[in-house]
């Protein structure tokens, strides 16, 4: 699974020289590619690793539209086809998921 490598690298780096950590904010700039479940799952198991356990976390997942129709994909999903006429989903430019944290 990609998610866990990709949330441990986001983690380290939004927590990087900080004191303290009052919340995170994880933003999926991926949904076609990374399921936001797997991505929560991840995110917990390496909060409890740096001993951040019981810190809020918000999640944010970018919308995807489907080029070919114009539905809007649900943004729970990792799924790389639109549900409604089965067209590739775009994947979006830049980084697939961040992590900001707050003190």
């Amino acid at each position: 699974m990609h998610e866990a490598g990709l949330v441990e690298q986001a983690l380290q780096g939004a927590i990087r020289g900080r004191m303290t950590v009052a919340a995170l904010e994880m933003e999926i700039g991926d949904p076609a590619g990374i399921s936001a479940e797997a991505a929560r799952l991840h995110l917990e198991i390496a909060m409890r690793e740096v001993g951040l356990e019981g810190v809020p976390v918000e999640i944010r997942v970018a919308g995807v539209t489907c080029p070919a129709c114009g539905s809007a994909a649900s943004q729970a999903t990792a799924e790389a086809f639109c549900a409604a006429c089965g067209w590739p989903l775009p994947r979006p430019e830049g980084a697939p998921l961040l992590i900001r944290a707050r003190s």
